[in-house]
């Protein structure tokens, strides 16, 4: 079984869009591109990709930015 999110509004699709490319927050970027990502139909393995992408350009900061966000 597979799940993805609804579609998106033309209105959430373009904020989405605008946190990708100019958020300031990199957590707030990534689950932007996740929902993105999830929209245009993308199963969770090619998904998952993005996040190991991430980990291997930001290292071991992008486990401090996961804990941060779950903290607050």
């Amino acid at each position: 079984m597979t799940i993805f999110v609804r579609d998106l509004t033309q209105e959430e699709g373009n904020r989405l869009l605008r946190i990708a490319r100019k958020g300031a927050d990199p957590v707030q970027v990534r689950r932007a591109l996740l929902i993105l990502a999830s929209a245009q139909k993308m199963k969770v393995p090619e998904i998952s990709r993005l996040y190991i992408s991430q980990v291997n350009i930001s290292g071991i900061r992008f486990i401090d930015l996961i804990k941060k966000d779950y903290l607050h």
